[in-house]
């Protein structure tokens, strides 16, 4: 049936594995079972079904509110991006979509766009012969301004949610204005039937077709709605300007000002040819509507002129006082969706879903306090603990030892600890296994490279597909953002990805310098037994100065006590590992969340308010950290011994012959050793790197992917 009111139709979506996706993630991130929250499973996949395909009644408004508030709290339990929404756009010529989107809150939007749809629909199915169904007409049309409003809230709560067109800020504000012009139009229409007075009616015409104006403005800003539509517009502004000027006429009949009367006629003639000029599209019920205006202007005109001309002979004024407008609409309160939690504590809508259920935030807040825990633990304990041995292995080699005692005191045979270097080496792989590594550390740097290319690659096709259609279309009609704009945060991220990369490209040179330095003799390290032997010339055996082999013991005891300290170290480090492995925050932190609930239930809760829990679980590692201090003190005495008997040693050694070379061959195995172990810590972290880097390059082309989609569908929007 032909009307001369516009309704918003609904979007369109399709059933979804919701129950499945919720399942699937609590089972493997939260720490409870997903057996237990079956039955609140099964009821959010009832809710959301129910309001698949709705019709026009206020059951279906009771469907979506239920399920918008439940909706709602999920947001606070699980992550925002844990289910996929598919929804299809119908506000122009052809249904198009399905855009799909990972977030609650694409979803929430969605619902309240259905909302705000369904009021606009009731509006128009009311009998508006009828005072009562003028008066629904006009609420009705004033909740789906108030609800298109908060969609526009709502969306500016989420900056990283990409909207399609018809969800953008500029189309919802759009058909909020829409809606406020069609409820201040029928609140018009029941003043004219209430024979309110002339004045009062002009007023109230006036700002219909101020409304209605300011909607044709926004919606020529877009492209996404159909040329039906920005004709009825049109219409209803020109319209609704000639009804205005056509009352304040009689107002001035009233009072005597005839000639005035006469030009405001000749404003209302004029603004009904300007909306007669755009009526070839308007609906039946519209064109008769202004058929009807203009003959009423028409009639009044040629009254009016004549009697002015005849009886009155009152000039008629060239320019005239604006109408002073006078609104009646606003938005309405919708406390049930913006305060969904208070809205279940009614019981209005059932008992809450997932109660019981952590929030997802207390779970990435306990995550991010075991990461937190790993990086102090690592930062403040390991990491240090570390550093003293090397430091201390790097005071010893560079005096030389064990290799300038080692060719005196075994002159012939290797030294025990050169062959334990040798086992060591070997058993972690040698040689092939440091070339193997820079080989993948290679490969891996090649394949950071290819994947930031290939984001640059996307990127780059998307601003090509943009700049011809832009080209195509016009600038005034291609109103987006251009791809330079739009593309400016991926951009960003990959300027900050190539700088990484040339940074650790220079590391990886670092790093290969390092082994081609010391290639030859860790080969030879990393050998036989007989290929060492080769290496390490013997000297010709002989008695040693008894103050020398008492000097050469006295070192070997403090190098033992180096060695010791080591040992004990990487024990106390396994130690660590393992208590801060099982040393689990959770339940603290469950533990203080509940806590909260029961004692402060309106405090807003975040990871600032664990704070506190987390800096007294962190000091359990106090006594670990007071016992590196030690370490340090004991450190001290030992490098201090060492560097006292090596100089004593030093001394007594010129008066006993041995062959240099042998010393200098073990100092170099001594200091091989030592390079390798750094080697290999270098390589691994360069691994680790590569790895990670590749990871976050892996992301960017999933999230280049999804813009260039997106992207494609708003052209695809534009262009129908």
């Amino acid at each position: 049936m032909s009307s001369n009111l516009l309704f918003v139709p609904y979007r369109k979506t399709k059933r979804i594995e919701f129950s499945k996706e919720l399942r699937d993630i609590i089972s493997k991130e939260y720490y409870q079972t997903a057996t237990v929250f079956e039955a609140d499973l099964q009821e959010i996949d009832t809710l959301r079904n129910d309001t698949i395909d709705l019709e026009v009644s206020p059951q279906d408004l009771a469907l979506l509110k239920r399920y918008y508030i439940h909706l709602s709290t999920l947001e606070s339990k699980f992550p925002r991006d844990v289910v996929e929404f598919p929804w299809y756009g119908t506000l122009g010529y052809n249904v198009t979509g399905p855009v799909k989107i990972r977030s609650f809150t694409f979803e929430r939007i969605n619902v309240l766009y259905n909302v705000a749809s369904l009021y606009t629909q009731m509006a128009v199915n009311q009998d508006r012969s009828s005072d009562e169904g003028l008066k629904k007409a006009c609420l009705y049309f004033q909740y789906a301004a108030t609800f298109f409003g908060y969609i526009n809230k709502v969306a500016e709560q989420d900056e990283h949610l990409t909207l399609p067109l018809d969800l953008q800020k500029g189309t919802i504000e759009t058909l909020q204005l829409l809606s406020f012009a069609q409820a201040q139009e029928v609140f018009w229409l029941k003043a004219t039937r209430d024979k309110v007075k002339d004045s009062l009616v002009s007023r109230l015409a006036v700002q219909v077709s101020d409304y209605y104006t300011r909607t044709l403005t926004n919606a020529n800003r877009s492209e996404g709605f159909r040329t039906e539509w920005i004709h009825h517009i049109t219409v209803k502004k020109h319209h609704f300007q000639a009804a205005a000027e056509f009352r304040a006429s009689l107002v001035s009949v009233s009072n005597s000002k005839y000639g005035e009367e006469v030009a405001r006629l000749y404003k209302a003639k004029s603004a009904l040819g300007l909306a007669n000029s755009s009526i070839r599209f308007a609906s039946e019920a519209l064109k008769q509507d202004l058929q009807g205006l203009n003959d009423v202007v028409t009639d009044t005109l040629r009254r009016a002129e004549k009697d002015n001309d005849l009886i009155y002979l009152q000039d008629v004024p060239k320019t005239l006082p604006d109408i002073v407008k006078a609104s009646v609409v606003k938005e309405m309160e919708i406390s049930d969706f913006t305060k969904p939690n208070e809205s279940l504590k009614t019981g209005n809508y059932g008992k809450q879903l997932f109660k019981d259920l952590l929030p997802f935030y207390v779970i990435q807040t306990a995550q991010a306090f075991r990461e937190r825990q790993d990086e102090y633990v690592q930062r403040h304990i390991i990491g240090p603990v570390k550093a003293l041995t090397n430091i201390m292995n790097k005071y010893i080699v560079e005096r030389g030892l064990p290799g300038s005692i080692d060719a005196f005191d075994k002159p012939q045979a290797l030294p025990s600890s050169l062959l334990d270097h040798n086992s060591e080496i070997k058993s972690q792989g040698g040689v092939r296994l440091v070339e193997e590594t820079i080989d993948d550390t290679q490969r891996l740097s090649l394949e950071g490279e290819r994947l930031l290319e290939g984001a640059k690659d996307r990127l780059k096709v998307e601003a090509g597909e943009d700049e011809l259609l832009r080209t195509r279309q016009g600038s005034k009609h291609w109103t987006r953002p251009t791809s330079e704009e739009a593309a400016a945060h991926l951009t960003k991220r990959i300027q900050d990805l190539q700088n990484y990369l040339r940074q650790a490209k220079k590391g990886d040179e670092t790093i290969r310098n390092q082994y081609y330095n010391i290639e030859t003799p860790l080969k030879i390290l990393a050998s036989s037994e007989e290929k060492i032997m080769e290496f390490v010339p013997n000297s010709k055996s002989q008695q040693l100065d008894p103050s020398l082999r008492k000097s050469i013991l006295s070192i070997r005891e403090v190098l033992n006590r180096a060695h010791k300290l080591e040992v004990e170290r990487n024990n106390f480090i396994e130690t660590v590992e393992v208590k801060s492995l099982q040393y689990n925050i959770l339940p603290k932190i469950v533990s203080e969340y509940k806590s909260i609930q029961s004692n402060f239930n309106d405090l807003k809760v975040d990871s600032n308010t664990f704070e506190p829990v987390f800096q007294k679980h962190i000091q359990n590692f106090s006594k670990d950290i007071d016992w590196i201090e030690k370490q340090k003190t004991e450190q001290r005495e030992v490098e201090d011994k060492i560097d006292e008997l090596n100089k004593q040693f030093m001394r007594l050694k010129t008066s006993q012959g041995v062959s240099s070379s042998r010393e200098e061959a073990l100092k170099t195995l001594d200091l091989v050793y030592t390079e390798f172990k750094e080697l290999k810590l270098n390589l691994s972290q360069g691994l680790q790197f590569y790895n990670d880097f590749n990871a976050n390059c892996k992301k960017l082309i999933d999230d280049c992917d999804n813009f260039v989609y997106e992207r494609r569908l708003e052209a695809r929007d534009l262009e129908s």
